[in-house]
């Protein structure tokens, strides 16, 4: 298979870019290290000097402390020891010792001695806290130089490390004005913070150790390789051209972390040459897996266009080593299940307008045989009331009327599920009214469970015959909310303020809740009855909607339900 050179390019490229500027930042480092190979007098001196004033200026506020007129006092005068030390007081001497203790200075502890080398007291810095004690000294624990006490001028000790730190001590002897020594003060200073410090002030301290005589790390770059001897790192440092620091047992020196020399011109031509290799290496797989994939999303593109045009009998064919394989036979398969599924499809639309007309028969039925069964059972208990068999003969004409419209609509399935409606028409609600409350509410409540206010007319343009069962639906679902208590019905009807007439039904059942109102009441097949389609309220809101009306609905839990029903008026004065 034959190469796209413009795809092999474009992938040479995208992979040789990151190889480049890794080998650019390569070659940078190696000069760097290089540069830090070379020794540098200039930095190591001038360390040094660093570290020599900062001694000094310890030594000179040690001499400031030494020479205080607090302490002076402190010893030549024994009663003022006491509250001088006392913790939490404001002498002159706490601060002094504050002073010499601050975190400008390297001081970890001073001590103080009288002239019979008695220690009197040991003032250390805990974090923030200033502590001086007066007894429970440790044995041997800050000594002050035996030469001092022979001796006028001030006394430094090599630096000594333990197991925490390294440390210096230095020793000041306490004078008259006469020259005669009335005690001596030693403070101990932290070399590590000390020489830290000095690293700080020095912009070249990066490439810097200080070792003692023996050959120990006080000071490194890297913290980890503190207090190690240098012979134990074998070749992690190259140490180069150490320098005594004067006056001190200690040596600097400038370090690399690689104890060979090497060219950093080669390093960045052999950086350049592995980076074309690789970046060809992987340009040229890449473009081999990129062109077999490419050449069978072209055949599956193809097939799907065939089939996206209506052709469901094409195959998508791919070898059985073909990457795509996987996706041609999942489209054959998806293209094979689409072909059973619109045949299936076919078959069941030919049910789903049987299943419609079904569902609206059996709710239209159901309210004509509810209607029946009340008149049924309110004769024979009023059958030998001629006033009542009256009106039962009327309604049950009317029953009768309604059942054979059903008939017709069944033998007329076509006209049925094509969902038309009649052309409105000026009908009077009055009477419609009525007539359902006579035929549906009566027979099921007591006169005196029934209150209308309703006009004498009521002209609207409406489909008389899909009203009058909007009415009768509204009216048996209000009495079915109230089977089993004494409810009150109410159906109202009037004129709107737009010219426009509306009729209200109203019971105090049970009520509905705001959820199932805004999620379930006017949808299709949703139902809070036992018995019952769903189709109701759903038929009801879309017959209104026909006529040019709109259905409303106010509900609360346990006060009841009222369906406002508003349509349109003709622009006649009588019907």
């Amino acid at each position: 298979m034959r190469l796209r050179p413009t795809v092999f390019f474009k992938f040479l490229a995208i992979f040789l870019l990151p190889l480049l500027i890794i080998a650019g930042l390569s070659y940078w480092n190696a000069r760097r290290l290089e540069n830090r190979t070379v020794a540098d007098d200039s930095v190591t001196s001038r360390f040094s000097s660093r570290v020599t004033k900062l001694l000094d200026r310890q030594e000179e506020a040690l001499i400031r402390f030494a020479h205080s007129e607090p302490l002076r006092e402190i010893l030549t005068s024994p009663a003022r020891r006491t509250s001088a030390i006392t913790p939490g007081s404001s002498s002159e001497f706490r601060t002094a010792v504050g002073e010499t203790l601050n975190r400008q200075n390297h001081f970890t502890a001073i001590a103080c001695f009288d002239s019979n080398r008695h220690q009197l007291l040991l003032a250390e810095r805990y974090r923030n806290d200033l502590v001086i004690r007066d007894r429970d000294f440790l044995p041997g624990h800050l000594q002050p130089d035996e030469k001092i006490w022979a001796s006028k001028t001030v006394r430094r000790s090599a630096v000594s490390r333990n197991a925490l730190r390294a440390g210096l001590q230095i020793s000041v002897p306490v004078l008259l004005e006469t020259g005669a020594s009335i005690g001596a003060v030693v403070g101990e200073v932290d070399f590590d913070s000390l020489l830290r410090a000095a690293a700080e002030q020095e912009a070249g301290s990066s490439s810097l150790m200080v070792t003692d005589d023996s050959g120990t790390i006080l000071y490194h770059p890297n913290p980890a390789l503190s207090h190690q001897q240098v012979a134990s790192l074998g070749e992690q440092v190259s140490v180069a051209s150490p320098k005594r620091i004067p006056g001190l047992n200690l040596f600097v020196a400038t370090v690399s972390q690689s104890p060979e020399s090497f060219s950093s011109g080669r390093l960045l031509v052999a950086s350049l040459l592995l980076s074309l290799l690789l970046a060809s290496a992987a340009a040229f797989v890449l473009t081999r897996i990129w062109e077999g994939r490419t050449r069978g999303m072209e055949k599956v593109t193809a097939g799907v266009a065939a089939i996206a045009r209506g052709d469901l009998d094409h195959r998508i064919e791919a070898l059985s080593s073909d990457a795509i394989r996987p996706i041609s036979d999942n489209l054959n398969l998806m293209t094979a299940q689409l072909r059973e599924q619109i045949a299936r499809e076919a078959e069941a639309r030919q049910f789903q307008s049987f299943v419609r007309l079904s569902a609206m028969l059996t709710h239209d039925l159901k309210n004509a045989i509810e209607a029946l069964s009340l008149i049924v059972s309110n004769m024979e208990r009023h059958f030998d009331n001629e006033v009542f068999r009256a009106d039962a003969m009327k309604s049950l004409n009317l029953a009768t009327q309604n059942l054979r419209s059903l008939v017709s609509r069944l033998t007329n399935p076509v006209t049925t599920l094509s969902g038309e409606y009649k052309r409105p028409q000026p009908v009077d609600l009055v009477p419609m009214l009525n007539r359902v409350i006579k035929l549906t509410a009566s027979p099921a409540l007591n006169e005196g469970q029934i209150k209308t206010s309703l006009p004498e007319t009521l002209p609207a343009l409406a489909d008389a015959e899909r009203i009058e069962k909007v009415i009768e639906n509204l009216i048996l679902n209000a009495v079915e909310a109230m089977a089993g208590t004494e409810g009150k019905l109410s159906i109202a009807a009037g004129f709107e303020e737009s010219g426009k007439v509306f009729f209200s039904v109203s019971d105090n059942g049970p009520g509905m809740s705001p959820t199932f109102i805004e999620r379930q009441l006017f949808r299709p097949f949703a139902t809070t009855k036992k018995r019952g389609v769903g189709l109701g309220l759903y038929t009801c809101r879309e017959v209104v909607r026909t006529n040019g009306g709109s259905i409303e609905v106010d509900s609360r839990e346990g006060a009841g339900t009222t369906f406002r029903v508003v349509l349109p008026s003709p622009t006649i004065e009588k019907i």
